[in-house]
């Protein structure tokens, strides 16, 4: 059965629109500041949340220490591009490494639709790391952003037209950084005893 990310909790969904499967992975918890936040504790955790993340069913099957240390490198990787460092040589050779693994199917059928069989999880680890690996090597490179919320540092591509965006969220960073904003220039004119 899929998952629609539609259906998960708010703080969820948050997590896992970054824009990218590779960046999303990362926000799975278990590193970073989300140490204590990992959702992918297990094996049936495991197939559950590559499923969500790539909207499609994902047999349970072993996996988890390579899904984390891929989530490890991609984590590091995004924080190291952000900050305008250089990637690590580990987190590079994970990378590299399991993208050699099997290719995610998919399926025309007679009708021309797409048929998504159902995937086991080495097939899911190589297309993440496939998609991390083009993710920091392509034009989307310069798009990989850090939010600029006091209370966030989630990572996201922007996808905006102008490249300017600030913010994981409009909903949640965005608003709550203007409302900050506006409640603090309420105070200085409230403060320096400006009438209006």
């Amino acid at each position: 059965m899929v998952v629609s990310r539609a259906s998960l909790p708010a703080w969820q969904r948050r997590l896992l629109a970054s824009g990218s499967v590779a960046l999303d992975v990362a926000h799975t918890g278990g590193v970073g500041d989300w140490v204590e936040a990992d959702l992918v504790v297990d094996e049936p955790a495991l197939a559950y949340w590559l499923g969500v993340l790539l909207e499609r069913e994902v047999a349970n099957g072993s996996g988890l220490q390579d899904f984390r240390m891929l989530r490890e490198a991609l984590f590091r990787c995004g924080r190291s591009h952000v900050a305008g460092g250089s990637f690590r040589r580990r987190d590079v050779e994970v990378l590299n490494r399991l993208a050699l693994g099997p290719v995610l199917p998919a399926w025309m059928d007679a009708s021309g639709a797409v048929v998504l069989p159902v995937a086991v999880v080495d097939q899911a680890l190589a297309h993440i790391a496939r998609e991390g690996i083009s993710l920091f090597t392509g034009p989307m490179r310069a798009r990989v952003r850090e939010c600029t919320a006091e209370d966030c540092g989630l990572l996201f591509v922007d996808a905006s037209r102008p490249g300017r965006r600030r913010w994981c969220s409009m909903a949640r960073c965005g608003n709550v950084a203007k409302t900050r904003a506006y409640r603090g220039r309420e105070r200085a004119v409230i403060g320096g005893g400006v009438s209006r």
